[in-house]
C-alpha cells in the first residue's frame, strides 16, 4: 500500500492513515509518511491504513485530519443456543457446547446440547439431562460441563426395605413400587396366608393354624405368596 499520492506530478501528500512532509525537486520527492497509531476503542489498533473495527465489533473508523476518528461496538451474535451476547461475550448456553469465531461483525460456529455423564442420570444431553427415576439430586450446568451427583432417592411408602430402585416391599408384603424421578408410587400390603393348615392371617401374622406345629419358616415366593409347612 502506498504511503502517499501525487497530483500534477509535484502536488504530493500522505495518504490517509499516514503523516509526514513531502517535497517534490528535481523529479524526486523528498520526505516521508509514518503509520498514524490507531486508538479507537473496538479497533484492531493497527496503525495506517489497516485501522478498522476489530473482529466481533462493528461501526465505521475514518480518517479526520491527521488521526482515526469513529466508533466500533460489540456486533450482535444471534447463533442458535448462543447465549447471544455481543461481541466476545458471545458463548454457547448452558448446556450447550461449540466454538463461536468472528469474521469482521459476522459469528460463526454452533452450539450443540452438550454430554452428559452424571452417574445415575438419564445421559440425556444438555438441559434434559436430569437424575434418572429412583435417583434424587442436582444437576448444574458451568458452561457446557454438567455438575452436581444423583443419589438413591428415599423411599417412604410403608413397610418397605431400601432406596432408590432397589426398594421393594418387606418380607411378608406383596405389592409394587413404581419411580417418577424421585417420588415413589405405589403401596405394599400383607402378602396372603393360604398355604395347608395356616391360620389365614396375612402379612407378618401368618403361622400354622393352632394346633399345628411349623416344620420350617415360612418362605414367600417371587416375594408373592406365603409357603408354610405345617
Amino acid at each position: 500500500i502506498y504511503r502517499y499520492k501525487c497530483r500534477k506530478g509535484t502536488e504530493c501528500a500522505c495518504n490517509d492513515g499516514y503523516v509526514g512532509n513531502l517535497s517534490y525537486s528535481g523529479g524526486r520527492i523528498a520526505g516521508s509518511c509514518v503509520a498514524v497509531p490507531c486508538n479507537v476503542s473496538g479497533s484492531n489498533n493497527q496503525s495506517g491504513s489497516g485501522c478498522k473495527c476489530a473482529d466481533g465489533f462493528v461501526g465505521i473508523v475514518e480518517w479526520r485530519g491527521t488521526s482515526w476518528k469513529g466508533h466500533c461496538v460489540p456486533a450482535p451474535c444471534n447463533i442458535q443456543n448462543s447465549n447471544n451476547k455481543p461481541g466476545s461475550s458471545c458463548k454457547c448456553a448452558v448446556g450447550f457446547d461449540g466454538d463461536i469465531a468472528w469474521k469482521g461483525d459476522i459469528p460463526t460456529g454452533s452450539c450443540k446440547p452438550a454430554a452428559c455423564s452424571i452417574a445415575n442420570s438419564t445421559r440425556e444431553p444438555g438441559l434434559k439431562c436430569k437424575c434418572a427415576d429412583g435417583f434424587d439430586g442436582d444437576i448444574i450446568w458451568n458452561g457446557g460441563t454438567p455438575t452436581g451427583s444423583c443419589t438413591p432417592a428415599e423411599c417412604w411408602i410403608s413397610n418397605v426395605i431400601g432406596k432408590g430402585p432397589d426398594c421393594k416391599c418387606a418380607y411378608k408384603f406383596v405389592g409394587e413400587i413404581t419411580w417418577q424421578g424421585a417420588v415413589p408410587h405405589g403401596e405394599c400390603v400383607p402378602a396372603p396366608c393360604n398355604f395347608q393348615n395356616s391360620n389365614k392371617k396375612p402379612g407378618p401374622e401368618c403361622a400354622c393354624a393352632y394346633g399345628y406345629k411349623e416344620q420350617r419358616p415360612v418362605l414367600q415366593i417371587m416375594e408373592k405368596e406365603l409357603l408354610g409347612f405345617c
